[in-house]
């Protein structure tokens, strides 16, 4: 019985570790910079709640709900992070170099936040505050919810 067991836990052991691997495909994978586009987009999609967020909108008076140019008359097709920022970037009249993507996975809210790095470097995923000039809300039907700018 013995030698059962220490046959099966390794194979168990082995199964759990594969399990447990992440999907290349999946929102959360390594961050990639890509330059391509004249912008740096963060490949890594990280979580964020929406409702805290909304909360802060509303009392943000930059902070815009309607008057989009992607409405849910006129909605974009939706199917990946690059949708997103495509219908993001139709909101927008700034200039940015960089592009970090949330994701609200409980209600299928896409949060793009345009910034200005001012020194180049990508070496990270974190927004600075001081940086970011403008973030749009995009639901995963394809049109704009919200957005604020500085």
């Amino acid at each position: 019985m013995k030698k059962i067991l220490s046959i099966i836990l390794p194979v168990m052991l082995c199964f759990a570790l594969f399990g447990c691997q992440t999907n290349p495909n999946d929102l959360g994978k390594q961050t990639v910079v890509d330059k391509s586009n004249g912008y740096t987009l963060v490949q890594e999609v990280l979580s964020f709640k929406y409702n805290d967020d909304e909360t802060e909108l509303k009392k943000d008076k930059n902070a815009k709900f309607d008057g989009f140019k992607v409405t849910a008359d006129n909605p974009m097709q939706m199917n990946t992070k690059k949708d997103a920022i495509a219908i993001a970037e139709k909101e927008i009249d700034f200039e940015f170099n960089k592009v970090n993507v949330l994701y609200d996975r409980t209600q299928g809210i896409w949060k793009v936040v345009f910034s200005v790095d001012s020194e180049g470097e990508t070496n990270g995923t974190s927004v600075n505050d001081n940086n970011v000039q403008g973030i749009v809300y995009v639901d995963e039907d394809g049109y704009t919810l919200a957005m604020t700018t500085k």
